[in-house]
């Protein structure tokens, strides 16, 4: 498991991809934070803080992101390999 919390400076290829994706997909993406995401809290620095997980490259990742002045932020991103099982 890889955990990641960082700026947005030390953000890693993956996170820096999946935010600019959120961000230029954000309609799209609002939609599946309300429906899939969970609210933690609502921070001066951060924004609206919530916390979704999303399932890609075979892995799940965990995120914990920050909506403020209209951008998307991953502040917190948790990568966990996910191994199917064989029957």
């Amino acid at each position: 498991m890889e955990k990641i919390k960082s700026s947005n400076n030390n953000l890693s290829y993956l996170g820096r991809k999946l935010q600019g994706y959120f961000n230029a997909k954000k309609s799209e993406f609002l939609q599946a934070l309300k429906q899939r995401g969970t609210f933690m809290e609502c921070c001066d620095t951060c924004g609206f803080i919530y916390a979704l997980t999303i399932s890609a490259f075979s892995e799940q990742i965990t995120l914990t992101i920050g909506l403020k002045n209209g951008e998307i932020t991953i502040h917190e991103m948790v990568r966990q390999n996910v191994q199917s099982k064989a029957s």
